[in-house]
């Protein structure tokens, strides 16, 4: 710094230069620190960007924003549904190639955005309606690291009514992150139900056809 500007110990130049160093880095200090201490987003708007998410069909972002109690939970079901369902519905749908194996060599991250593009392509109906709503977030009541968010989601239909619905926030670390919330509970039934295999009765069905599928049944 000194050589550059040719600045000589002694001089009026080098104790100018010595105030502007020491100016320099106390802006870099206050930056540095603001950096640390910047708030984070308060319950309200962490819901509100959750909500933004499932809307905008950001599987990633709305991952992201669940606490990690949450995702092992989510993780927990479908790892239950994928090993206990006879009918390897489940894993078929999930991966059809790798299967088990290959399930648990995934992240529950990895296995929640599986979850998504399963039900974006095979449930377009709930997805829809997912994202085609208004989400009002209208407050919170906090107990301990615990916020229990109050927010209000209308269908985009003519004649729809409001509806009051709670979201459980809980803090990790600054940080808050979604607990539960409806919207990931209707996910994994909805996933539950579309993987679900129906068994043929004893002998298969009349004529080999699946009632209401018009699909040849497979055994389980």
């Amino acid at each position: 710094f000194f050589q550059i500007f040719r600045f000589r110990p002694g001089s009026g130049t080098w104790r100018k230069g010595l105030l502007l160093l020491s100016a320099l880095s106390c802006l870099f200090c206050a930056r540095g620190v603001e950096s640390q201490v910047r708030p984070q987003p308060g319950a309200d708007s962490l819901a509100a960007e959750f909500q933004a998410s499932l809307r905008g069909v950001g599987w990633r972002a709305a991952a992201a924003r669940l606490h990690p109690e949450a995702m092992a939970e989510f993780h927990h079901r479908i790892t239950l549904l994928v090993e206990m369902d006879t009918t390897r519905g489940p894993i078929e749908k999930l991966y059809p190639e790798g299967g088990l194996p290959l399930y648990h060599q995934k992240s529950r991250e990895e296995i929640f955005l599986r979850v998504m593009e399963v039900l974006t392509e095979m449930a377009p109906g709930l997805i829809h309606a997912l994202v085609v709503r208004d989400v009002e977030v209208v407050g919170h009541v906090p107990e301990r690291d615990l916020a229990h968010v109050v927010y209000r989601s209308t269908a985009d239909l003519s004649g729809a009514e409001p509806e009051l619905r709670l979201m459980t926030l809980k803090r990790k670390g600054n940080l808050w992150r979604v607990l539960r919330s409806q919207e990931v509970e209707v996910l994994v039934e909805a996933f539950r139900g579309i993987t679900r295999k129906v068994r043929p009765p004893p002998g298969g069905w009349p004529g080999g056809v699946a009632p209401d599928t018009g699909q040849i049944a497979r055994g389980g």
